[in-house]
């Protein structure tokens, strides 16, 4: 780390500015902290990158709690869990956001967060664009069914190679609350699946089978290869409530939504206001793609213009 390779005290009014490379636990502040670690009012301004996992712009992986803290350096990780603030979050995280741009060549990849891991993050957000491979995020790239996030936003662009890729998270599995992304998100490349192809991608979350409450995407959506594209979410398998997107969204393969491409789930009081694009594909809809046999959705509309080509099955709301 920048300041402390591995921390387990307390940590007050303290900043690095050196550029780092290494390999794992790589941070511009400290590579590594535990449960007892405390950080407070510190940043960190130096480019990072590093040869395996957990590498980010603050800390590698932290456990403990970090509060008033940013980095504002880019990162750069060829493994995974690759974070612009921090690349394994498994503590808390409060008042704090990263501005670089973010790039990982393995999965989980966030703007902010690489993997949040049954952690908590409170009032933050990241601006810089993102690409990596799977469960790729502009905020966060996997919030897993322990993990918390309230009152975060992400602006930057975001891009996935392979699949599960989102404006804010690509893949949700715990519980989001008070959160946006605006920035434009897409998928380039053939997918990791046998067919080559991609699959879910959102304007705000990849895929989702957590809770996710009072947010919205106003990015456009695009993938010239990939199924279950969706303005807000690419796959639903969790609930939605008070959401909505407004950013166009273009996809060439099937289950293509101004909202969600896919809703096994439940969805409540959403619109979206998009257009839906396609040349090739099938099952388009104003708001949903495919709503499966289990899928519920409740109060929520759609108004933006429905374009294929070729295929059938489309939709002005489903």
């Amino acid at each position: 780390g920048g300041f402390v390779g591995f921390n387990t005290g307390t940590i007050m009014s303290a900043y690095a500015t050196g550029n780092l490379n290494g390999g794992i636990n790589v941070g511009g502040f400290a590579g590594q902290d535990n449960p007892t670690s405390v950080i407070t009012n510190a940043y960190a301004t130096g480019n990072v990158s590093g040869n395996g996992m957990y590498v980010g712009g603050f800390i590698g992986a932290q456990a403990g709690s970090i509060s008033n803290a940013y980095a504002i350096g880019n990162v750069l990780g060829s493994g995974d869990y690759v974070g612009g603030f921090v690349g394994g979050n498994y503590g808390s995280i409060n008042d704090a956001y990263a501005t670089g741009s973010v790039s990982g060549t393995g999965n989980n990849v966030g703007g902010f967060v690489g993997n949040n891991d049954d952690g908590t993050i409170t009032n933050a957000y990241a601006t810089g664009n993102v690409s990596g491979q799977s469960k790729v995020g502009g905020l966060v790239g996997y919030n897993d069914s322990g993990g918390s996030i309230t009152n975060a936003y992400a602006t930057g662009a975001v891009i996935g190679i392979g699949e599960l890729t989102g404006g804010f998270v690509g893949l949700n599995e715990g519980t989001i609350t008070n959160a946006y992304a605006t920035g434009q998100t897409s998928m380039n490349g053939l997918g990791w699946r046998e067919d080559g192809t991609n699959y879910y991608l959102g304007g705000f979350a990849g895929a989702n089978s957590g809770f996710i409450t009072s947010a919205y995407a106003t990015g456009n959506v695009s993938s010239m290869n990939g199924y279950n594209v969706g303005g807000f979410v690419g796959g639903n398998d969790g609930t939605i409530t008070n959401a909505y997107a407004t950013g166009d969204v273009q996809g060439e393969l099937y289950n293509i939504g101004g909202f969600v491409g896919g809703n096994n789930g439940s969805i409540s009081n959403a619109y979206a206001l998009g257009g839906v694009f396609s040349y090739l594909g099938s099952d388009l809809g104003g708001f949903v793609g495919y709503n499966s046999v289990s899928g519920l959705i409740n109060n929520a509309y759609a108004t933006g213009y429905i374009s294929n080509f070729v295929s059938g099955d489309v939709g002005g709301f489903v």
